[in-house]
């Protein structure tokens, strides 16, 4: 007897067990095949899918791509640089009247001296200049992907709270209408209740027009057919610095690159003085009646320029561009450093705001219980219920709106900080 457990297959209990197992793999086989819930679309998920989707990404890999081939060439070109030349002319003599003459050269120019390892450097930095413009584009993706997020987040939550003061009102509605068949309330208060309701119906309509514009902001960026959003669980950096956004900076990057080819250009300039070195061969077919035939010559030989003229303009140009680019950069810089200061200070007051709203949005809606109470009992009338309503739904609004802003600020400034959306 072979006792396995569930899966026996003895004599005794095999057809059973075996048809338990088949009805157990069916059902398993369904479960799998039954469609899992769409999974919400985060921040991140969105910005890497307008990322693998932005057109204009796809340049800055192109030219990538260009500069790298351009870069590889430039190695290749150091000890592969041959020229041929060749020669074919008619040599009239007094003695011995017009006879043909032919020759041919080939020699290679080598780089002795590896000059054009600064033209590779200088692509180098091209290459790393042209990763930094595309991460100003990524940045700019990013900060319009984090605004329509968080204002669809923003809009959700506000036509929640609409959809709530709708079913608040109408069950005022038809406490009033059963008072003022009791002779309790006037009749002028269901008028009072119905215009509030459809001005609120107004505010619905506004959020779901909202929505929908936002929805199809998120498809252009992204590409996506269908966007759903659920708030992440938000757990910015608060602790963020300006030096890490400094850092993390790519139009300040962009400068420094810069800065970096002018000093290569400089170089370039002052090693163009140093010779290159060539070597080859030549062949000459002499056809001189008295000559002593064809001639093979094998040579190595220094070539350098001896005078030029432009190279101290040009470097002096190149120095003068320098200085512009360090004067750019330090405005720059000075701009970036003011304005993540002020946006620092944003969030932190932001944050301070929402501890502050979230007190009085506790309080309004205690108060608006009590008031709603009273009002039942009639202790209380229609305009101190309806301030208190509207008071109560304008501090959930401004809490909501707070609570988008803030948090909108701080993931951009956490993963600005972090570098993170660079990849």
């Amino acid at each position: 007897m072979w006792n396995h457990g569930f899966f026996d297959y003895s004599p005794e209990h095999g057809p059973m067990k075996k048809l338990m197992t088949a009805l157990l793999l069916v059902v398993c086989g369904f479960a799998l095949s039954l469609p899992r819930p769409a999974e919400a679309d985060t921040l991140m998920s969105l910005y890497q899918s307008a990322i693998r989707y932005f057109p204009s990404l796809r340049s800055y890999e192109y030219k990538e791509q260009s500069l790298k081939s351009e870069r590889t060439g430039l190695g290749w070109q150091r000890v592969l640089d041959v020229d041929v030349e060749a020669n074919y002319y008619n040599l009239d003599t007094r003695n011995f009247g017009a006879y043909p003459n032919n020759d041919m050269s080939i020699f290679d120019t080598i780089d002795i001296f590896n000059k054009k390892g600064l033209d590779r450097g200088i692509t180098g930095y091209e290459i790393q200049k042209n990763k930094s413009l595309s991460d100003v584009e990524k940045k700019r993706i990013f900060s319009d992907v984090a605004e329509a997020y968080f204002a669809l987040l923003m809009n959700t939550r506000l036509l929640a709270v609409h959809e709530e003061s709708l079913e608040w009102i109408d069950k005022n509605i038809l406490l009033v209408d059963t008072g003022v068949e009791n002779g309790v309330f006037p009749a002028s208060e269901i008028n009072r209740w119905t215009i509030e309701k459809l001005s609120r119906q107004n505010s619905l309509l506004s959020d779901k027009m909202e929505i929908a514009r936002l929805k199809e902001t998120l498809r252009m960026l992204t590409g996506l057919t269908d966007i759903t959003v659920e708030e992440d669980v938000l757990t910015g950096n608060t602790q963020v610095t300006v030096d890490d956004l400094l850092a993390h900076t790519p139009e300040l990057a962009v400068y420094d690159l810069e800065k970096k080819q002018v000093e290569l250009d400089i170089r370039k300039e002052n090693w163009s003085r140093f010779p290159d070195l060539q070597v080859g061969g030549s062949l000459i077919q002499n056809n001189e009646p008295e000559s002593t035939g064809d001639q093979k010559v094998v040579s190595a030989n220094l070539r350098f320029k001896l005078l030029d003229g432009g190279r101290g303009f040009r470097i002096a140009s190149s120095r003068a561009r320098m200085k512009s680019i360090e004067s750019e950069a330090e405005t720059a810089r000075s701009q970036y450093m003011s304005l993540y200061l002020n946006t620092i200070r944003e969030m932190n007051a932001q944050r301070e705001m929402l501890e502050n709203l979230r007190v009085a949005r506790d309080l309004s809606a205690d108060n608006l219980e009590k008031l709603t109470a009273g009002y039942k009992k009639r202790f209380v009338d229609f305009i101190a219920l309806f301030d208190a309503f509207r008071e109560d739904i304008t501090i959930r609004e401004d809490y909501i709106t707070t609570f988008s802003r803030y948090h909108q600020t701080n993931q951009y400034l956490s993963h600005l900080s972090q570098g993170d959306i660079y990849f």
